[in-house]
């Protein structure tokens, strides 16, 4: 929270995003409409202080879709139902948002010449996104402190990280799971994965992608004791 004043967005956005996942887990385990109502609030608040949230809701329809697929046999239905209407107005909320803003603030030079860009030259977007793309993960791993011209160092450490991974989700039992709160990790990045990256950018998603690295180790530290039980 301590800072420059510009910066104070980012600790406020990510304090409002963890209150709104906060809030839609009560809504989960306790079945009280109130605290999808506080999610609402919330969720509508943290886009008026940043738009990173934008695609969250979209994030949490999958995991409805894939928890109707896959428990099917075994979820209460009627809180089911209740559930994927919940993240449908979410979904609601930020396509109003988006009209409003657009009707508002009309688009901006910049973000004509991204959407021409995707449209008639993706390819020339992939290579001028390349360079902040590598940022972004170099950033995303907690390698940010490395000096500038360590790239040999980036790069092996970004090779250690990537296999310890790979390990931990070969081994996992959660893997969808995991893959889904990579996905959240990743609709959070979309200022950096789409326009430009800056390493204050990941402080609102970074919590999904601990997440997931803690479900993976933890597995792997459960499976260590009982081996050693036994």
């Amino acid at each position: 929270w301590f800072g420059r004043l510009s910066s104070e967005q980012y600790p406020l956005n990510l304090f409002l995003i963890l209150l709104f996942v906060f809030c839609l887990l009560a809504w989960f385990e306790r079945k009280n409409v109130l605290w999808f109502s506080a999610a609402a609030v919330l969720f509508t608040s943290s886009l008026f202080v940043r738009e990173t949230a934008i695609l969250l809701p979209a994030w949490v329809l999958i995991g409805v879709l894939i928890r109707r697929f896959y428990e099917r046999k075994t979820i209460d239905w009627y809180y089911e139902n209740q559930w994927l209407a919940g993240s449908l107005f979410l979904c609601a909320i930020s396509v109003l948002y988006v009209m409003w803003r657009v009707w508002l603030f009309g688009l901006s030079s910049g973000e004509q010449s991204f959407i021409t860009t995707i449209v008639v030259s993706p390819h020339l977007f992939v290579r001028r996104m390349v360079v902040q793309w590598i940022s972004w993960l170099v950033d995303s791993c907690g390698l940010g402190f490395l000096p500038v011209g360590s790239g040999v160092i980036k790069l092996a450490l970004l090779g250690l990280i990537a296999v310890s991974v790979l390990v931990l989700f070969i081994r996992s039992s959660q893997k969808l799971l995991t893959i889904w709160l990579v996905l959240g990790f990743l609709a959070m990045s979309w200022p950096s994965l789409l326009f430009t990256h800056f390493p204050a950018y990941i402080y609102e998603g970074l919590g999904f992608l601990i997440a997931a690295v803690a479900i993976m180790s933890k597995e792997l530290s459960e499976r260590r004791v009982l081996l050693a039980g036994l």
